[in-house]
């Protein structure tokens, strides 16, 4: 502060605001508050013009001081501005130090000329040489006018007055007492209290670290908006992807769910088909076996014990129909299909091996009710394809059926003693094996160990992986 300054320029001309001590002399054009904080209005005093009003401050001990700041009157933030810049700020002030309130021996540490408007700023700092005292008083020898006809009274202010000791400011918050000054709704305390307009009143040094990390910022700026641009671009497209996949995910659900269905309803359309095609065989079969033995009767009535046996079969295969034709139309009817499947088995063996020797057996039960309803019905409807395949085709005299049922898997065992199937291999009839396919199970054929007939043997396995199939 106040130091010479030499500029190795011989073409360098001063005039107005163009001179080499500008650039040392102590004027800030910033004021250093924190924006945050208490907020306090500036002291402003009125006094007469043949007056020489002073400010004293009592900095509570003798301490070494060495810099002083003067705070302006804060500018308005209207525009226009209802006040000039440096208003009440006097033309000339001198500034003294003593060690006792009388300044009976006050030295002098500075002066504050104004000559011209370059002189006058925000923030006025003045160095002196360190010199110990406990009192500053400032002392106004010209004072700020501030209309032509302020011939008998002037004003006076500042926003705040800091005095330093090792940098540190060592007037924060100590008593000001004034002279010759009227001071009509402002209090002396505000010129200590830290504040200014805006808010807190920051040190140098934090003010600076302040403004540099502030132009890293304005620097930041356009990367900072630059990213967000980029990130919010990106967000835009993930959620149209997003919205697109929840889309194709809504129409693969419905089709998916239409599909599902389809499928019941083709499943459910082949379970009736199935019925009835096992009724129209069936029905068909005994129609035909009873028109045949209507011509037999018509031959033997000249022996009436012949026609009365004839009559007892013709008999037998007309309930046979008429049972065929209730179990089938309650099967087509009922709402749940095989719910007990070993009942159902058993109802069919007797129906359809009625004229024939036959054993029916089964083992783990209740693992056959935990079989979903698809797989109870297609494991009833194979093995009534195998007692009508033995009934038609084998001239079996006697039929053992074997089902076993545990958590993992299913067996089904049907042996008859008939005339046996002939190829090579065994081979497992067609309809046999479509059947066995519905299931996903695997169906072999051998001869059983009497060395006569037949055995189906089916193996399902019902959990895969711990998962129930």
């Amino acid at each position: 502060l106040q130091r010479p300054v030499r500029i190795p320029r011989e073409d360098f001309v001063e005039n107005g605001a163009r001179k080499r001590e500008y650039m040392v002399d102590g004027f800030t054009p910033y004021l250093m508050d924190a924006g945050r904080g208490q907020q306090r209005i500036s002291f402003l005093g009125i006094t007469k013009t043949n007056l020489l009003p002073s400010l004293t401050m009592d900095l509570g001990a003798e301490l070494p001081v060495k810099r002083l700041h003067l705070h302006s009157i804060d500018l308005s933030d209207t525009v226009p501005q209802t006040t000039p810049s440096g208003f009440g700020l006097p033309y000339h002030l001198k500034i003294e130090g003593s060690r006792t309130a009388d300044f009976d021996h006050a030295v002098l540490l500075t002066n504050y000329h104004r000559t011209s408007i370059y002189e006058t700023g925000p923030i006025i700092m003045r160095r002196f040489q360190e010199t110990n005292c406990r009192y500053i008083r400032l002392t106004v020898l010209e004072p700020y006018l501030f209309s032509e006809d302020a011939n008998e009274h002037t004003r006076m202010g500042f926003a705040e007055i800091e005095i330093f000791s090792h940098d540190q400011n060592v007037a924060l918050h100590k008593p000001v007492t004034g002279k010759d000054i009227d001071t009509p709704q402002r209090q002396f305390s505000s010129l200590t209290d830290g504040s200014n307009f805006y808010g807190q009143i920051l040190p140098l040094r934090q003010w600076m670290q302040e403004l540099a990390r502030r132009h890293d910022l304005e620097n930041e700026g356009p990367r900072v908006a630059e990213e967000l641009q980029r990130r919010y671009t990106f967000q835009k497209v993930q959620l149209r992807r997003l919205l697109w996949l929840a889309t194709v995910l809504a129409m693969g659900i419905a089709f998916t769910l239409l599909i599902e269905r389809m499928r019941r309803l083709r499943q459910a359309q082949r379970m009736k088909e199935r019925f009835a095609a096992d009724l129209h065989d069936e029905l068909g079969a005994n129609l035909h076996t009873i028109g045949l033995l209507s011509d037999l009767s018509k031959e033997v009535m000249d022996s009436p014990d012949q026609l009365t046996d004839v009559l007892d079969r013709i008999r037998l295969f007309t309930e046979r129909s008429g049972t065929a034709a209730r179990y089938c139309t309650n099967m087509l009817e009922a709402e749940g299909l095989c719910e007990d499947l070993a009942e159902e088995m058993k109802r069919s063996a007797s129906r359809l091996l009625s004229d024939l020797e036959y054993e029916i057996g089964f083992k783990g039960e209740e693992h056959l009710h935990a079989l979903s309803p698809r797989k109870r019905i297609d494991l009833f409807l194979f093995s009534k394809e195998c007692l009508s395949n033995i009934l038609r085709h084998s001239g079996a005299s006697q039929v053992s059926i074997q089902l076993s049922a545990t958590d993992k898997r299913v067996n089904l065992t049907i042996i008859d003693d008939g005339t046996g199937l002939h190829g090579n291999n065994h081979p497992v009839p067609a309809s046999v094996k479509r059947r066995a396919r519905l299931l996903r199970g695997r169906v072999t054929a051998t001869t059983p160990s009497s060395g006569t007939g037949t055995e189906i043997n089916l193996d399902l396995n019902v959990r895969k992986f711990g998962i129930r199939l």
